[in-house]
């Protein structure tokens, strides 16, 4: 277990610990903001994850402590034994009385070591039900080790009604301890950083021209993992369908390929060979990229709440989706995008050909989409309502609530004390 840098209080500040805990340091992009916001309101916030880069960074981010941990993502039993050891060693140490755990690993072996450990308030965020997408053994697996993260918690996190439904509906968890921060999602979305503004637009021409776009040409936009379950299949065929009547036609993809849910050997050929789709890998900030496509088309086989599609929203960019969990709750049909039916190759080919055929409309539904994001996903208002979460959750132990906090006034613990303070 390592140790990183972090503003917290001194020792003997009676302010209520609260432990997040990820599987893998790329996940805590999901808490961006919301960590430093905790400290802010009087918590003493850390947070674990596998080593990485983004763990690195905690503390120049969030302002808070963070422990590395590994954590194997599949199934590893040796590995996972001592992941949980180290897990519980951390928890006897650090004294939580809150741990907020999420994706399943963590959720898994932090939820054991909590319960072992005795944390007061234990809570699981469920980003998603990845079962949904999984078939046979696999799914079943899965779904257990989902069930097992949720029983181990007092309060579940779902980050979508969709989810929360899905989820009793599969009994990973009762009503009674299920809830929705504000609107759902997982964190919200900054609208103002991925605003059409004339900079970003700027930004996007000159991006053009580094991809090779012609100006005039129309882009269809896709940000996410590029795998199977993510609908790239289907979204190649797609566009491969609407080049016969649009030659201009481009499809750029952000995002990394996934070795563990690889494309089908065809769909690879054909993103080797057709140099109308623009395949520039994982890129760190989309926001002027957004500003490039046309629409932006997530065909997902299945989603917690997709970021993707608020992020595109927050860029005034119409979204086409498949009408899966998640999906459904982040866009409204007809109002701010297009939901079509799972695996429907012509409903998928129809509702992109109708954005790329009609801008007026398209302009509609991008600026409806904005409008919903700026209402109903502003992350302060997960913040908000995840604090007073926490807040009821000691009420209701009987334990102390935190006093909010200064922002100039956190002070710096050395990373010997920052373990052992109690």
């Amino acid at each position: 277990m390592t140790l990183t840098k972090t503003p917290a209080t001194p020792i003997g500040s009676a302010r209520p610990r609260v432990l997040h805990a990820v599987t893998a340091s790329v996940s805590l992009g999901l808490m961006r903001g919301q960590l430093r916001s905790l400290r802010e309101a009087g918590f003493l916030v850390a947070a674990v994850s596998a080593p990485g880069d983004e763990l690195e960074a905690l503390h120049q981010s969030e302002g808070v402590a963070g422990f590395a941990i590994p954590m194997e993502c599949g199934v590893a039993p040796v590995a996972d034994t001592v992941s949980l050891w180290e897990l519980w060693q951390l928890l006897r140490r650090f004294r939580p009385q809150i741990t907020n755990l999420g994706t399943a690993k963590a959720g898994l072996l932090g939820g054991l070591a909590a319960r072992w450990a005795g944390v007061p308030c234990r809570v699981y965020t469920l980003h998603g039900l990845s079962f949904e997408t999984a078939t046979g053994l696999k799914r079943r697996v899965m779904k257990r080790v989902e069930k097992a993260a949720c029983n181990s918690a007092h309060l579940v996190i779902c980050i979508s009604q969709g989810v929360r439904r899905k989820a009793i509906e599969q009994g990973l968890v009762d009503a009674e301890r299920a809830v929705v921060l504000a609107s759902g999602s997982g964190n919200g979305v900054d609208a103002a950083h991925f605003a059409p503004t004339d900079e970003r637009r700027r930004q996007a021409q000159a991006l053009r021209g580094q991809l090779g776009i012609p100006h005039d040409a129309p882009v269809i936009g896709f940000v996410g993992r590029v795998n199977c379950a993510k609908g790239v299949p289907e979204l190649v065929r797609a566009f491969a369908r609407l080049r016969h009547s649009m030659p201009g036609l481009r499809l750029l993809m952000l995002g990394d390929f996934e070795s563990l849910d690889p494309l089908p050997p065809d769909t690879r050929g054909l993103l080797n060979t057709e140099n109308h789709i623009l395949c520039p890998g994982h890129v760190a900030d989309t926001a002027a990229y957004y500003q490039v496509m046309d629409v932006v088309c997530l065909p997902s086989h299945g989603e917690g709440f997709p970021p993707v599609v608020l992020e595109a929203q927050a860029a005034a960019r119409p979204v086409v989706a498949t009408a899966v969990t998640g999906c459904k709750d982040a866009i409204e049909h007809g109002v701010t995008g297009l939901l079509v039916p799972l695996h429907d190759l012509d409903a998928l080919t129809d509702a992109l050909k109708l954005m790329l055929s009609d801008p007026a409309r398209a302009r509609r539904l991008g600026q409806a989409g904005r409008e919903r994001v700026l209402r109903d996903f502003r992350p302060e208002a997960i913040w908000k309502a995840l604090a007073d979460e926490y807040r009821r959750l000691l009420r209701k132990r009987g334990l102390a609530l935190p006093v909010p906090q200064k922002k100039e006034a956190a002070e710096v613990m050395t990373a010997d004390s920052r373990v052992a303070a109690s």
